[in-house]
């Protein structure tokens, strides 16, 4: 009975501690490169040419 009494407050949600949640890196960044980047098509067949630096 005691072992059963013990893990009651493992099963009910109203007494676990709050969890604090964080952004994955692609969440917190994607309105950043969005903005940084520029999108490049490529058709199939074609080549990539890198960018002239």
């Amino acid at each position: 009975t005691r072992a059963i009494s013990k893990t009651y407050s493992y099963l009910t949600p109203d007494l676990w501690k709050e969890t604090v949640f964080t952004k994955s890196p692609y969440q917190e960044f994607t309105d950043h490169l969005a903005k940084t980047h520029t999108r490049v098509s490529v058709q199939r067949g074609q080549s990539v040419q890198p960018a002239a630096s």
